[in-house]
């Protein structure tokens, strides 16, 4: 059975694999400490505590919560899973419940995120994730060094140090994304060292290093994302060190991005 998600004033046609998506648009008068649900109010202490929880079960992307404020925000099932897509594309939340029975979460909510507009998103390089995201069609790009101005005081691997890695979507259309998915097409890098760190473009460019690392590499991620087009980013995708060669050998081309 056909259905529709009304998303930034568009209807966007999905199958019915997704039937059981609900959408989520937080109102801008909504208090910055609740998530709104049709049925209650979640209020921000219990949103804190089921990130903590989702924590402890490893299967969790997590953000300040006011970035989520003007988030398009989807829940599945019943409160089982949550994935929440900035207004500029970013996928800032991807959150599991513990005790979820769900199966593929994470390729149902990759699915629905890049319907409303997920293109892009970084994670730390623990818990198997950058393969994980491989296998869901999204592209690594570049890293950085773990810095703790960025790191989240709850999360596990904060002792560990691990790098932020920053990924762009493939660019398939949306209609063949989940098909792609399912039938194993999307797989992942066997070595992720030739992600290069984002001090390495910096010194290819001439650009400042000032410490602004995270932002820089934001920045990067997202002019590329701007100007590759998908069958540019598909013929590289399971090529990773000809993509990263590619990806420095013209930067110095790629002009105006930083500004």
């Amino acid at each position: 059975m056909e259905q529709h998600l009304q998303a930034k004033g568009k209807t966007i046609l999905y199958g019915d694999t997704d039937s059981f998506i609900e959408k989520r648009l937080i109102p801008e008068d909504l208090p910055i400490g609740r998530v709104i649900d049709p049925k209650k109010f979640i209020e921000k202490q219990e949103y804190i505590k089921s990130l903590y929880s989702a924590d402890k079960n490893s299967r969790i992307e997590i953000r300040e919560f006011k970035e989520l404020r003007y988030a398009t925000c989807l829940e599945f099932g019943d409160s089982e899973g949550f994935v929440a897509v900035s207004e500029t594309g970013e996928m800032i939340s991807v959150l599991k419940s513990p005790y979820s029975k769900m199966q593929n979460f994470l390729g149902i909510a990759f699915a629905n995120a890049v319907m409303v507009g997920g293109s892009r998103l970084d994670c730390y390089a623990c818990d198997n994730l950058e393969p994980t995201y491989c296998r869901r069609g999204f592209i690594p790009i570049c890293k950085i060094k773990f810095d703790e101005r960025y790191a989240q005081k709850m999360a596990k691997y904060y002792s560990s140090h691990p790098d932020i890695v920053f990924f762009i979507y493939c660019g398939d259309p949306v209609y063949t994304y989940w098909q792609k998915m399912n039938d194993g097409l999307y797989m992942a890098w066997d070595n992720y060292e030739y992600v290069p760190y984002i001090k390495e473009i910096q010194e290819l460019i001439g650009a400042p290093v000032d410490g602004k690392d995270y932002k820089f590499a934001g920045k990067f991620r997202d002019m590329i994302w701007g100007k590759w087009n998908g069958g540019l980013k598909r013929e590289f995708m399971f090529r990773p060190n000809k993509l990263m060669n590619y990806v420095c050998s013209n930067a110095k081309r790629l002009d105006g991005w930083m500004h």
